[in-house]
C-alpha cells in the first residue's frame, strides 16, 4: 500500500511541475537569423576589419541601431574564392547548422574566371538549385546581381542576366547591386576613370573587392531590399510560396 501511495504522489508531482512549466510565460523571442551567403565580397576580403567593415557586419549594426540589439542575428557566411558550384556543395550543411530565417545571397563573381570553366548557364542552374533547397527549408531568400568588376563589364552583364532570370523564374526578390554600384561610379566621375574605381574598391586586385566605404553603402542597399521583402508579409512563407 505504501508503495502505491508513493508512486501516486510522484505522478501528481510530475503533473504539477509540467503544469507549471506550461503556464510559465515564454522566454524572450529568438532573434531573426539572417545568413549572408556568398564569396569574398560578402566575407570582406582585403578589408582591415572584415567582421566590422564587410557589408554583413555593417548590416548587423544598422539593424541593431534601428530595431534594438537582440532582434536580429546576422551571420557572415561568405567564403573567399568560392564559385556557385562550391556554394551549392556547402549549402545543405549550412542550412542544417545555422537554421536561418533569411538568406541574403550574392554569388557568382568567381564563376567569371576562365579557369573555373563555368558558363552563365552553369551559374543559373546552380543558383536555381540553391534557392530550391533554401525554400524547401522554409527560408526566405533575397538574391543580388554581381557588382561591377574592373574591365569585365560584358562578362559581368552576362552573369547578371542569368541571375535576373533566376530571380524571375523562382519568384525571389532581387536587389540590383550592379546598377547601384554603377550609379556610384558615375557619381564618382564615371566608370572610365580609374579615380572613380579607387574611391569605391580596394587597390590590390584590379577593382574586384569593395573597400570599406562601398561595403557600407552595400549594407544600406541590402537593408532597403530586406525591408521591402519583409513588408510583403511578416510570416515566413510556406515552401510553395513566392515573393
Amino acid at each position: 500500500m505504501l508503495k502505491i501511495r508513493t508512486i501516486t504522489l510522484l505522478v501528481f508531482a510530475v503533473l504539477a511541475v509540467s503544469s507549471c512549466l506550461a503556464a510559465a510565460p515564454a522566454g524572450k523571442d529568438a532573434p531573426v537569423k539572417i545568413v549572408c551567403f556568398g564569396d569574398s565580397i560578402t566575407e570582406g576580403y582585403l578589408l582591415s576589419r572584415p567582421a566590422e567593415e564587410s557589408w554583413p557586419g555593417v548590416l548587423a549594426r544598422l539593424l541593431d541601431a534601428r530595431d534594438g540589439k537582440g532582434k536580429f542575428q546576422v551571420v557572415n557566411a561568405g567564403i573567399s574564392g568560392q564559385d556557385t558550384r562550391q556554394g551549392l556543395k556547402r549549402l545543405d550543411a549550412l542550412l542544417a547548422s545555422e537554421k536561418p530565417d533569411w538568406i541574403l545571397m550574392e554569388y557568382g563573381t568567381n564563376d567569371l574566371w576562365s579557369s573555373r570553366h563555368m558558363t552563365p548557364s552553369d551559374t543559373e542552374k546552380n543558383l536555381k538549385e540553391m534557392i530550391t533547397r533554401m525554400k524547401a527549408a522554409n527560408v526566405r531568400v533575397i538574391i543580388a546581381t554581381l557588382p561591377p568588376v574592373g574591365d569585365m563589364e560584358r562578362e559581368v552583364a552576362e552573369r547578371n542576366e542569368a541571375i535576373r532570370r533566376v530571380a524571375a523564374d523562382t519568384g525571389t526578390p532581387l536587389v540590383d547591386i550592379n546598377a547601384f554600384v554603377e550609379e556610384k561610379l558615375t557619381a564618382a566621375g564615371g566608370r572610365d576613370k580609374k579615380s572613380s574605381w579607387e574611391k569605391l574598391y580596394t587597390l590590390e586586385d584590379s577593382f574586384l573587392h569593395p573597400n570599406a566605404s562601398l561595403a557600407a553603402m552595400l549594407a544600406e542597399r541590402w537593408l532597403i531590399a530586406f525591408d521591402a521583402a519583409t513588408a510583403q508579409g511578416a510570416a515566413k512563407p510556406t515552401v510553395d510560396s513566392t515573393h
